[in-house]
C-alpha cells in the first residue's frame, strides 16, 4: 500500500537522509530499528563517510548499506554493449530518434498521436543513457522489530521525491 510522497530539497545527502527521517518520524516508525538500505552507487547515497547510507548509519549502527542490484545490472549491460559494435549502432539511433522527437513539440505530439492509436496510451519518452537505470525500482529500507514496512526513493535528475511503501 502507498502511503506517502515527499520532496526532497536536493540530492545533498544531509537533505535526503533528513527527508527519510522526517518521513519515517510522520508514521511513527523509529529510524533505530533500521535493518538494510539499497541505494545507487552515487557518492551522495554511497559514500561512507558523507553519503546516506553513512548519515543513516548516525541512527542504527548495525544498519547494512547494499548497492542497488539493478543499477548494478544496468552498469554491466552497458559496459557488455559498448563491447558490441551492432549494440552502440543501435543505441545511437535510438537517442537521434530520441533527440528527434524530445526537441520539437509537433514531431512529440505526433508520436503520442501515434502511440494512442496503436495501443490506447501514450507513453514517457526516454533517453537511452549509460548510467540511469531506466525502470522505477525502488531501494528499500528494511526494518526490525516493527511490521514489515519499506521506504523508498528513485532520486534522479527529474524526480527528487522519498517514495513510503507499506
Amino acid at each position: 500500500m502507498f502511503i506517502g510522497c515527499w520532496p526532497v530539497k536536493s540530492t545533498a545527502a544531509v537533505d535526503v537522509r533528513d527527508c527519510i527521517l522526517r518521513a519515517l518520524n510522520s508514521v511513527g516508525l523509529n529510524p533505530g530499528h533500521m535493518v538494510a538500505v539499497a541505494f545507487d552507487g552515487a557518492a551522495n547515497m554511497s559514500g561512507k563517510k558523507g553519503g546516506v547510507q553513512a548519515l543513516l548509519k548516525e541512527h542504527s549502527a548495525n544498519l547494512i548499506y547494499v548497492q542497488c542490484r539493478s543499477h548494478l545490472l544496468q552498469l554491466a549491460l552497458v559496459r557488455a554493449a559498448e563491447r558490441c559494435a551492432p549494440v552502440k549502432r543501435v543505441l545511437a539511433i535510438i537517442n537521434k530518434l530520441y533527440a528527434m522527437f524530445k526537441h520539437s513539440p509537433k514531431r512529440l505530439a505526433v508520436l503520442e498521436g501515434v502511440q494512442c492509436a496503436v495501443d490506447g496510451t501514450s507513453h514517457k519518452l526516454i533517453q537511452a543513457g549509460s548510467t540511469r537505470w531506466l525502470q522505477t525500482w525502488a531501494q528499500p529500507i528494511f526494518f526490525s522489530g516493527q511490521e514489515n514496512c519499506k521506504i523508498s526513493g528513485h532520486f534522479s535528475g527529474h524526480q527528487n521525491h522519498v517514495f513510503k511503501l507499506k
